[in-house]
C-alpha cells in the first residue's frame, strides 16, 4: 500500500485535518479496502482511469449551474478521483441529523433547506 499512499502523502498539506489518513499517516480503517484496490490498480492504472472519466465527462457535457450565477454560465462537474469513504458509525450519525431536519422541515410545512434558511433569516434566528 506504500507507493500509492507515499504519492497521496506528497500532495497533501500537512496542517489540515486528512479524511483519509491519521494523525499518524496511516489510513483510517474505513479508508482500508479502498487503499488496498488502489495499490493494487497502480499509479499508472489509476491514472488512466481518471484521465478516461474526465474524457468522459467532458465529451458527455456534464456541468453544473452555479446557484445565482447572473449568467447562468454551465461549470464543467469537477469530479475527485478519489471517492468519500464515509465509516458507518459516523454514517449513523449523518443519518441521524438527516432525519432530524427532515421532521422539521416536515413540521414546519417546508420543502427545502432554502425555504429553511430563508425563515431562519426573517425570523432572526441567525
Amino acid at each position: 500500500m506504500e507507493a500509492w499512499l507515499a504519492a497521496y502523502r506528497q500532495k497533501l498539506p500537512t496542517d489540515c485535518y486528512d479524511d483519509l489518513l491519521e494523525a499518524s499517516g496511516s489510513p483510517r480503517p474505513s479508508w482500508q479496502k479502498l487503499c488496498q484496490a488502489f495499490e493494487s490498480l497502480g499509479l499508472g492504472e489509476i491514472r488512466r482511469r481518471w484521465d478516461q472519466a474526465k474524457l468522459l465527462l467532458r465529451d458527455h457535457g456534464v456541468s453544473y449551474d452555479a446557484y445565482g450565477d447572473p449568467q447562468g454560465v454551465a461549470r464543467p462537474w469537477n469530479l475527485s478521483p478519489i471517492p468519500v469513504v464515509v465509516g458507518s458509525d459516523e454514517w449513523a450519525r449523518v443519518a441521524k441529523g438527516l432525519s432530524q431536519r427532515a421532521r422539521l422541515l416536515d413540521k414546519m410545512g417546508m420543502a427545502t433547506n432554502a425555504e429553511l434558511t430563508r425563515y431562519a433569516i426573517q425570523n432572526g434566528l441567525v
